[in-house]
């Protein structure tokens, strides 16, 4: 795929609006197919931070295939990146309940190690005697999608749905705490959002104003995707020592970085 003069002026003009969609098509036809973007608009979202483009919003299936300079490339993220940050929450409310800092290890514990929804998991199981199959790629990711809907970013925590409750039993005090950080946030039918876009923005803190800022001081070619980061297979080693390093300058927080 490569025109040239007018035609390409019109494409990049086409792929700027419409980027994830045609990248999606292009991979659909033919996975050796070669499309050469060299402008692309990107822009970073005013309530959580985080940078938009035509290649965050294509699928993910796709990212294996793409290249930066005509060079492989790995995806680095955080696993439980939102997850893990909520240990923040924990120093907030530190005076304020008792034994908070044994709970706070142990959710510190789960997290880093990438045993969190194992444990949750586990629990649902032991509570309602069924459980998610993790070795299923969408059981893990509706998984995931509750988590996220039911426990994170639910209006005023889970109330009843099961999910929520097993968190509760887990970590009762992070749950009191994402109660009342929600209930700080003004109305109730916004104040989830709020909360997920102050997330968001800590992540961001990371990822685009650390991550980002020095992998272009440090002229590495990357394509960030929120909690993920592109680039060329030769420099895995060093982002990887490098997010692992802003994470921990940032927040006092290890994180687990997975390599896909």
């Amino acid at each position: 795929f490569g025109p040239s003069g007018t035609y390409m002026a019109l494409c990049l003009i086409y792929a700027n609006r419409h980027g994830a969609e045609l990248l999606s098509f292009c991979f659909q036809q033919n996975r050796h197919l070669t499309w050469e973007l060299t402008h692309c608009f990107c822009g970073r979202g005013k309530n959580g931070g985080r940078l938009f483009h035509s290649v965050s919003n294509m699928k993910r299936i796709y990212r294996p295939f793409l290249k930066i300079q005509n060079q492989n490339t790995v995806e680095i993220d955080v696993s439980s990146s939102q997850p893990l940050l909520l240990v923040t929450l924990y120093d907030k409310y530190q005076s304020k309940y008792k034994g908070i800092h044994e709970e706070r290890q142990r959710y510190y514990d789960f997290v880093k190690s990438g045993e969190l929804y194992v444990s949750i998991n586990e629990k649902f199981d032991e509570v309602f005697g069924s459980t998610f199959d993790f070795e299923d790629e969408e059981n893990y990711s509706y998984f995931k999608e509750l988590f996220f809907g039911q426990v994170l970013y639910s209006p005023n925590g889970g109330k009843d749905r099961p999910l929520w409750k097993v968190f509760q039993m887990l970590f009762p005090i992070l749950s009191k705490i994402l109660i009342a950080e929600k209930r700080n946030k003004g109305k109730e039918r916004n104040r989830h959002k709020k909360f997920n876009h102050e997330m968001q923005f800590l992540e961001s803190k990371v990822f685009v104003d650390g991550l980002c800022r020095w992998l272009m001081e440090e002229g590495i070619p990357f394509i960030p995707i929120h909690d993920s980061v592109l680039v060329p297979k030769k420099h895995q080693r060093t982002t990887v020592s490098q997010l692992k390093r802003i994470y921990v300058e940032t927040y006092g927080l290890e994180p687990n970085v997975k390599v896909k």
